[in-house]
């Protein structure tokens, strides 16, 4: 593999942390403040996101790309799930307003899964990518760094 593109695929993976995390926060904070923040609320909305992610995990290990398209495949997706996540902020608004609301535990559970559907799954799916796209036959060296690469991002 070229340096280049390894290079470019452990970058991959600190962005994806770093966007993992201030979406987590992010959409948090939006559901917090549009339903008044319980711990009910916090415990469905990271229920919902920890399913989400692991099922983007395991959907995306049975994907493969050629690595050399992987880079700005990557650069693409992490884009288009910041996207996702600002289109999803007046999503929460229009269903509830400006206002914080008092929502009934069914509305709530299918509030954080139209929130959280999408983005969870992509960046779900993006870390199996980049951790095989790194991994060289034989030593798997840069496949057990693919967690810390991830973890400096968050």
């Amino acid at each position: 593999m070229k340096g280049e593109i390894k290079r470019g695929l452990i970058y991959s993976l600190v962005a994806l942390g770093i966007s993992s995390v201030t979406l987590q926060v992010l959409l948090m904070r939006e559901l917090l403040a549009y339903t008044g923040g319980n711990e009910l609320v916090i415990g469905i909305y990271l229920s919902f996101w920890m399913l989400y992610t692991g099922l983007g995990s395991f959907l995306g290990r049975y994907f493969r790309v050629n690595v050399e398209k992987l880079v700005p495949l990557f650069q693409f997706i992490l884009l288009a799930v910041s996207v996702i996540a600002y289109l999803s902020i007046p999503l929460l608004r229009i269903q509830h307003g400006d206002f914080i609301s008092v929502i009934g535990v069914t509305d709530l559970i299918f509030l954080t899964l139209l929130v959280l559907l999408l983005p969870c799954l992509i960046l779900g799916m993006l870390f199996p990518f980049i951790s095989g796209a790194l991994y060289e036959k034989g030593t798997g060296k840069l496949s057990s760094y693919s967690y810390g690469f991830e973890a400096a991002g968050s």
